[in-house]
């Protein structure tokens, strides 16, 4: 078997849109990206991203996806060429070809002037090599992808040992023939392109298959639908905001002071066990200068924080949230806590600007960590899709190495912009007919939706608040591109959603990152004092798209996804939206836009 190097893509491009599962293009054909597991031992030693909020609360939503207690989680990196030292034409990591059946188009060299539909390198009439690799695959909803039975499909139950068929016709599924040159049986790809089909139950990431009683559809092997990968982003939260608790939090630097941190001679022996760790290869000089250059104070203070660290996405996001609005005050690190370690996190309490009824926030500088969890198929036709049919299933991505699952993750830096409703004001309670239906759906409680489709427990996706907050982002983010004429998949976003009581509250972050410590260059910053001209800006555009009425009568409905949306008004590129384009609804926005 011929292996196939992937194109050259960014870690980043590995986490959000690729990973083990999934099927790349390249020059050489297609292939799908296996687990990295022989460059584990590399990325053990120089590539593990060590950050105890990311490890925890990985480890909670891999269990609760696996419904069983797991070993260590830990997080990892894709190394570079240029990390590695090694030219770009080397290659660090292989794809496995997929799918093995190809078309020979070569009609005149054929015998019946057909293509042909075979496995192999060689076309068994005409003797062609390298030919195109089939365009479809089959899948079904709990993760497994294998390649279209086409024996199956023509023969059924009945034997035949042909192992080659023509290809008759072209163009639309309609007018493409299957046809068996042995016993003449032929199928049209329609009729099998809806049909449910057997499933092998192959996971060819893992080379290995399972039992499997569900369904297997046809589809296209660049269908977006084919592999949709779960991906959560974490911020640091208060008061885990400096490189020193970063430090700390490093699984060996933890091991190495957790029976010393109660004696007396503390300080003393920390930094024996620092330096003899340096020594050793352990820990490099700048981690061990840092942190004794924090003071036997701020390290103790630092290790008592990360005592207390959230242990799931939701109380992860609820610290991010309280976070952001009580730094609009205080700051981010606290002016009370400034000129300790380097800050991962920077809001500056004189820089927060008013607009309407809107407090904007500047952050100065952002770190985030993005992990990919898992992935999920939602291959069923669409007259499939209602909510009493098999939801699809995710699959975690995690390569296991001893007791221990690593999955691919990456760290980004940068800047962004907090949006809050001013404590002034009045909360914001969405009214109208949309409104009210999404209102019903959060109070079923997402019944009848996948889990892994919500962030959390809450299903906080699906109450107005949060509906209203998505929308305006979504609106702020094309605004944004439309004045200042940032690319839209340049800025990302983060919705927030809190309840207290009856009410609810909410906000939105809107920031770019890239990698290494540099991040963007304040370009982002440079729109606060224009943030008034924005805003109005979104009250326009939420009342006007350029397919309504069509689009402006869509209406929300338990068990969808969104109300009011399209790709001409709310939706964006999948880079930017952290929902994949679900959850919006420009009504709910329209409808309840604050006034002046």
């Amino acid at each position: 078997m011929h292996r196939r190097p992937i194109s050259l893509i960014r870690p980043s491009q590995w986490v959000v849109s690729w990973g083990p599962g999934s099927i790349l293009e390249t020059g050489r054909g297609s292939g799908v990206v296996p687990h990295p597991t022989s460059l584990l031992e590399k990325i053990e030693e120089r590539y593990e991203i060590r950050d105890t909020v990311a490890s925890e609360v990985l480890k909670r939503e891999v269990e609760q996806m696996l419904g069983s207690e797991v070993g260590e989680v830990r997080i990892y990196t894709l190394p570079t060429n240029a990390e590695e030292l090694l030219p770009e034409t080397e290659v660090l990591y292989w794809l496995k070809p997929f799918p093995s059946w190809r078309l020979c188009q070569e009609r005149e060299k054929h015998k019946n002037k057909h293509s042909i539909l075979f496995q192999g390198s060689r076309c068994p009439e005409c003797g062609s090599e390298d030919q195109e690799q089939i365009r479809f695959v089959r899948a079904c909803c709990r993760g497994h992808l294998d390649d279209v039975d086409w024996h199956h499909l023509l023969h059924g139950g009945v034997y035949c040992d042909q192992r080659y068929f023509e290809w008759m016709g072209g163009g639309g599924l309609r007018e493409t023939k299957i046809r068996c040159p042995n016993c003449k049986r032929e199928i049209n790809l329609s009729q099998a392109w809806n049909r449910e089909w057997p499933c092998s139950g192959r996971l060819p990431e893992r080379d290995q298959s399972e039992s499997c009683s569900s369904p297997s559809f046809i589809v296209l092997r660049q269908a977006s639908n084919l592999r949709i990968p779960y991906v959560i982003t974490l911020f640091p939260v208060a008061p885990l905001y400096t490189e020193l608790h970063q430090h700390l939090g490093d699984r060996a630097i933890r091991l190495l002071v957790e029976g010393i941190q109660d004696m007396p001679d503390f300080w003393e022996r920390l930094e024996r066990v620092l330096r003899q760790a340096h020594d050793r290869g352990q820990l490099d000089s700048q981690t061990v200068e840092e942190i004794l250059k924090a003071g036997k104070g701020r390290v103790q203070r630092a290790m008592r924080d990360l005592e207390e660290v959230p242990r799931t996405l939701g109380e992860v996001l609820q610290r991010e949230f309280r976070t952001f609005v009580e730094g609009s005050r205080e700051g981010i690190p606290p002016q009370y806590d400034r000129g300790g370690s380097k800050p991962l996190i920077e809001v500056r309490p004189q820089d927060v600007r008013r607009a309407g009824k809107f407090k904007v926030i500047p952050v100065h500088h952002l770190s985030t960590i993005v992990v990919q969890v898992g992935y999920w198929r939602d291959v069923r036709p669409v007259r499939s899709r209602s909510v009493t049919s098999e939801q699809p299933h995710l699959v975690p991505v995690g390569t296991p190495r001893g007791w221990t699952l690593w999955f691919p993750g990456v760290r980004l830096h940068g800047e962004g912009i907090f949006l809050m409703l001013d404590e002034g004001e009045e909360p914001l309670t969405p009214e109208g007919e949309s409104a009210g239906r999404w209102m019903d759906a959060w109070r079923q409680g997402g019944r009848g939706y996948p889990r892994f489709v919500f962030r959390c427990v809450r299903r906080e996706e699906l109450h107005p608040v949060f509906v209203w907050w998505h929308a305006l982002s979504h609106l702020l983010i094309r605004a944004i591109s439309k004045v200042a004429g940032h690319p839209l998949a340049s800025i990302r976003e983060r919705v927030y959603w809190e309840q207290a009581g009856s009410e609810c509250r909410g906000g939105v972050l809107l920031y770019s990152v890239q990698p290494g410590a540099g991040g963007t260059m304040g370009g982002l910053l440079s729109l606060v004092s224009r943030f008034d001209g924005l805003l109005r800006e979104v009250q326009e555009m939420a009342g006007r798209c350029s397919q309504d009425p069509l689009c402006w009568e869509q209406e929300f409905r338990p068990g969808g996804y969104a109300g009011a949306s399209c790709y001409a008004c709310l939706q964006l590129p999948e880079t930017s939206c952290e929902h994949r384009n679900m959850w919006l609804d420009r009504r709910v926005l329209a409808e309840n836009f604050p006034g002046d």
